[in-house]
Order: C-alpha cells, then structure tokens, then sequence
C-alpha cells in the first residue's frame, strides 16, 4: 500500500518505519496494536485537561497561594482596614449629627403636643454651623409653625447620640442638648412625621430642666 512517503516511529524500539506498518521490521511489535491502545489514552488526556475545576480545587489554588505569600499577614491587615471603613462610614452615615443636618427643618414637640394645637418650636441644622429657628413666633397652632419664618438662633454641634445648640439669646435656655433614644413616627393633623425621641435637656442661668420631647421633620 502507498503511504504517501508517511513514516512513525515504532513505540517499541523507537526505529522509524512507514506509517502503514503493522509489525515493526525491525522488532516485530504490533504497530496497529499499541496505535490502537494510545488513542483512548490521549482522549482521556484531552477530557481530564478540559475538566473545569472544582470547588474544592479552587480552595487549594487559593490556600496554596495565600501560603506562598511573602508577607500573608498583609492580607489580613487589608481586610480590618476595609471591614474599619465600611463600619466607620455607617456609623457615620448614621449619627444624630447627620441626620439633623439631612432633614431639615425639624420640629421639637412635646408629648403632649401631639393633638395639633399648640405651636411647635421649628428648627434648622445648616451645614456651616449655625442653628436658625421661629424666634418669638406668634403662632398658637403646629400648622402655623410650619409656615414660621426662621432667624439665626446660634451655634450647634454634635455626634453619633448627642445635637448641643448654643442659643444666641435667652428664649428657650442658654443651651438646648437634644439626646437621641429611638426613632419614632408620629401623625400630626393627618401627616405622618418621622424622627427620634430625645431626651431635652434646657440648660439657663445655672438651672437644668430634662423633659423628653419629639424631634420630628416631614
């Protein structure tokens, strides 16, 4: 049979001989035989490489490459600081002192206002600093306060649980410390408030007076 001037190599002795051969010329070995015996063995090769890689292969390759690591403990210190900035800005995103700024203007009612009927005392939280509020409003009604204009009342600060406004004057006290307990939602003439709870504390001339309070914004 022609074969074209093809030639292998004998599995057995190594000599080459054409590629049609079926027992080596100079060994006498089975060509066809063992050609046969080699082809499953490559496909099984092929498919055990093509075999994607378990999960369980990948948690080696990953132990093993964190055990290679020069410096493994890197990883470690990566993860706090990424768990210690993710913490620090939800804590941050959620303390008094930014929400007070985030929602203004608020209204500071007592618990027994809730009816409506009296005025409440209107406040806004501006980012510079300052606190501005219905200084010596006239309104007798929550509704009423809701359309005080506002004047610049002083200064305030604060942090996760606490807002302090100095007050510029001596109308409501010298010092206001508005302390954060819990979060509420309230309905006032059929519209429905949300805020916190706060424990009010009125600081004038020496003399201190707490009474808890809502601290509530549309």
């Amino acid at each position: 049979m022609n074969n074209g001037g093809l030639t292998m190599f004998c599995s057995n002795c190594g000599q080459k001989v054409p590629a049609d051969t079926k027992f080596c010329p100079h060994c006498g070995a089975d060509l066809q035989a063992a050609k046969a015996t080699d082809q499953p063995q490559k496909a099984a090769v092929k498919k055990t490489t093509a075999t994607p890689q378990t999960g369980h292969g990948r948690l080696s390759g990953l132990v093993n490459w964190y055990h290679g690591l020069q410096r493994p403990w890197l990883v470690w210190l990566v993860a706090l600081l990424v768990v210690v900035g993710v913490g620090g800005g939800i804590y941050h995103y959620r303390s008094f002192q930014v929400e007070v700024g985030r929602h203004n203007p608020w209204y500071l009612v007592n618990t027994t206002q809730l009816d409506g009927k009296t005025a409440a005392m209107k406040l806004s939280f501006n980012d510079s600093g300052r606190v501005t509020l219905n200084d010596n409003s006239d309104s007798e009604t929550f509704a009423a306060s809701l359309n005080d204009s506002l004047v610049d009342g002083g200064s305030w600060h604060g942090d996760h649980k606490k807002v302090v406004i100095n007050l510029n004057k001596n109308v409501y006290g010298q010092k206001i410390t508005l302390t954060k307990m819990n979060k509420v939602s309230k309905t006032i003439d059929g519209h429905t408030y949300k805020g916190y709870f706060v424990q009010t504390d009125f600081n004038a001339n020496g003399g201190k007076s707490s009474v808890n309070m809502y601290l509530l914004h549309r």
